[in-house]
């Protein structure tokens, strides 16, 4: 191992950028040289940048005229094809410290271990006050090559998550897969790189130190969406299942469940900023529609774990999503029913058994609370969705069948005499006539003397008159 090169991009970092200087030029181990990027900045970073190069030459001062958007030569792919394979390399954000021991403690694990990767544990600082309020280290030190990830992942996971706080061998970073790995993603970036890494390297280490100053910021509740952030968390998730399986030749149920929980911590904290979002129904439904209806979201879904958590925030986004569908067009409202029914698999059948997409979409809210499970929401929505409007002839059974249906899930005797004596007019109009005297034998079990009951069957009786081939069962 030949030197250590530290990379560092600092976008208008100017109030921290000094902090970070004085824990490089602080190390106890000298040989190592420094790529410090101006990203483009607007404020006075470029010249603390530049004066921490005048200042010590093993500083490499660099810039970017626009923020990453990186010039020749100033990007950790270009470094690594300026340094021999066996040189180390690593990354240190322009608000964060390395402790002094840092580079001597790394470079002698990365040497001892014949290592291709090393990572250390870190101090979580709250940066408002300077104070340490947490801590990441490893239980105790390990080293993973190979199939070792089968039983060790849950552990390192944790040290795959940013790409600071690490040395690699510059030949790790040659084998990076651009293909692989996909586009680089505006959330998870570190991450995606990291793992990326880890899947080219072989022996990996972890020392049970912590040399890393972490600052963390108050965090603000965003109101700024992107749709690239669903992508980022579906991203990640078949990353890390892929390493296991390039590891492992597979994810062992045990490594399948712990990245059940990844998945859903970062879905949770996704769903939070998008329903703080102040969206149109347009883009807040396709936005849900992208999140639930991912292979990745529905294999969350049918996992039995964190159930409660589950149901607290996705019933969030379906009571929010019932909103947004109340009066919506129908080519949206059929989106959203396709939301919930990717949310609730299963909950549809039997009521919305013979839905056509039309009818859906004629009354998509009610259709929208029976996938819900809460009928009686949906008894109300679909009554005053339907009001007034007109019924396709291709749909008026199935209107009819569900109303009555719904009505008795809700058990609202009143509306599901209505939808019943409806049924039997339906009847009646289409000459099934051994049918309506069925439904109303039934009818006057239920209701002896009722006028509307009894006017049916005197209707049924006249229309038989004209249909002297059809069979009428005697009323009882």
């Amino acid at each position: 191992m030949k030197q250590l090169i530290f990379h560092t991009f600092a976008y208008n970092a100017e109030a921290t950028l000094p902090r970070t200087i004085d824990s490089v030029l602080g190390q106890t181990r000298s040989d190592w040289l420094w790529h410090l990027v101006d990203n483009g900045s607007t404020d006075s970073t470029g010249e603390i940048i530049r004066e921490a190069a005048r200042r010590d030459g093993r500083v490499i001062a660099l810039a970017n005229k626009v923020n990453h958007v990186w010039e020749p030569g100033n990007s950790w792919w270009d470094i690594a094809w300026k340094y021999e394979e066996n040189d180390c390399f690593c990354m240190l954000d322009a608000d964060d410290e390395y402790k002094p021991e840092f580079a001597e403690r790394m470079l002698a694990f990365m040497e001892a271990g014949s290592l291709d990767i090393a990572a250390c544990g870190f101090d979580f600082i709250d940066a408002p006050t300077g104070k340490m309020f947490s801590k990441r280290v490893a239980a105790s030190q390990l080293i993973i090559e190979g199939s070792e990830y089968a039983k060790h992942f849950s552990q390192c996971y944790k040290f795959m998550r940013a790409m600071w706080c690490k040395l690699y061998r510059m030949s790790v970073l040659r084998k990076y897969d651009f293909s692989r790995a996909g586009k680089h993603l505006v959330y998870g970036g570190d991450t995606q790189i990291t793992i990326e890494c880890f899947r080219n390297a072989g022996r990996v280490g972890i020392l049970d130190e912590s040399l890393h100053r972490y600052y963390v910021y108050p965090k603000s509740v965003s109101t700024t969406w992107d749709d690239r952030r669903v992508e980022a968390d579906v991203t990640l998730d078949d990353m890390a299942r892929d390493f296991l399986v390039a590891k492992c030749g597979e994810v062992s149920k045990e490594n399948d469940e712990f990245l059940l929980g990844v998945y859903f911590s970062a879905i949770r904290d996704t769903l939070e900023v998008l329903l703080g979002a102040q969206l149109p129904a347009e883009a807040m439904t396709g936005a849900l529609h992208g999140i639930f209806t991912s292979g990745n979201t529905c294999r969350l879904i049918a996992w039995q774990g964190r159930s409660e958590e589950k149901k607290e925030i996705f019933d969030c986004a379906a009571q929010l999503l019932l909103l947004l569908l109340d009066g919506a067009e129908p080519g949206l409202a059929a989106l959203g029913v396709e939301v919930l029914a990717a949310m609730y698999p299963g909950r549809e059948h039997p009521l919305l058994d013979n839905m056509s997409p039309g009818l859906t979409a004629l009354v998509p809210a009610a259709v929208c609370f029976v996938m819900c499970g809460r009928y009686a929401e949906a008894l109300e929505r679909f009554l005053a969705e339907s009001e007034g409007a007109e019924i396709d002839d291709a749909d008026a059974e199935a209107y009819i069948r569900f109303g009555q249906n719904l009505a008795a899930a809700a058990e609202d005797i009143g509306v599901y005499v209505y939808f019943r004596k409806i049924w039997v007019s339906y009847l009646l109009d289409n000459s099934r006539f051994d049918e309506a005297a069925g439904e109303l034998d039934e009818l006057e079990g239920i209701l002896p003397g009722d006028e509307e009951v009894s006017d049916l069957r005197r209707d049924l009786e006249k229309r038989f008159m004209h249909e002297p081939w059809t069979k009428v069962p005697p009323s009882s």
